[in-house]
């Protein structure tokens, strides 16, 4: 199957299992859930699925409580909670964290979820801005999941590169290829692309 067919058939799976859980529903209920990350993009290369509950005023007593009601929901195999809302770390998000776990289709699928104020958060805007971008252009979305394969190691993206890092890199940049991408990240000690590689 071609990337782009098998991440439309992705985006397909993943569509009928939000569906099947009820999960966007149920986590309606502590605020505005975003779809972020390869799914709202349309780029998916893992069976993986980003979500972020934003409220005014997280709350542990309610990040537990949803974790108890994703339990006896009885559709995740794996029901993994982290509080980074309280104990801070300067690499990771500022917020509550779920993993989920479940089998579906013929794979196991992942939910990353984080449940943070909306000031804590840089992945919707980012999001909106990506969609905007990639829009009718599959091009792009052909270099991106390109990039993708050619950095998975079976579990992750080598090198510590995220998504994030990808969709900005081609969406903002042009960046065609890995090897562009490898030497845009090379550039600078930030990883920023050199100035004629910029749209500026």
């Amino acid at each position: 199957m071609l990337p782009l067919q098998r991440a439309e058939a992705l985006h397909r799976v993943a569509s009928d299992l939000l569906r099947e859980t009820g999960v966007i529903a149920l986590l309606s209920t502590l605020r505005q859930v975003h779809t972020v990350g390869g799914y709202r993009l349309n780029v998916m290369f893992r069976t993986d699925i980003d979500l972020i509950v934003t409220t005014g005023a997280p709350s542990r007593e309610q990040a537990i409580r949803m974790a108890k009601l994703l339990l006896d929901r009885g559709h995740f195999q794996t029901v993994g909670f982290a509080d980074w809302f309280t104990y801070r770390k300067p690499d990771v998000s500022k917020g509550f964290y779920w993993q989920l776990i479940t089998p579906h289709a013929g794979d196991w699928w992942k939910f990353d979820v984080w449940y943070m104020a909306p000031e804590d958060d840089v992945s919707i805007e980012a999001a909106e801005r990506f969609e905007h971008l990639i829009e009718g252009d599959n091009e792009a979305r052909q270099a991106i999941l390109n990039i993708k394969a050619q950095l998975f190691d079976g579990l992750k993206y080598r090198d510590g590169v995220t998504g994030f890092d990808i969709y900005d890199a081609v969406l903002n940049y042009g960046v065609p290829s890995l090897k562009s991408f490898q030497e845009m990240r090379s550039a600078g000690p930030d990883g920023s692309p050199p100035h004629d590689a910029t749209n500026g």
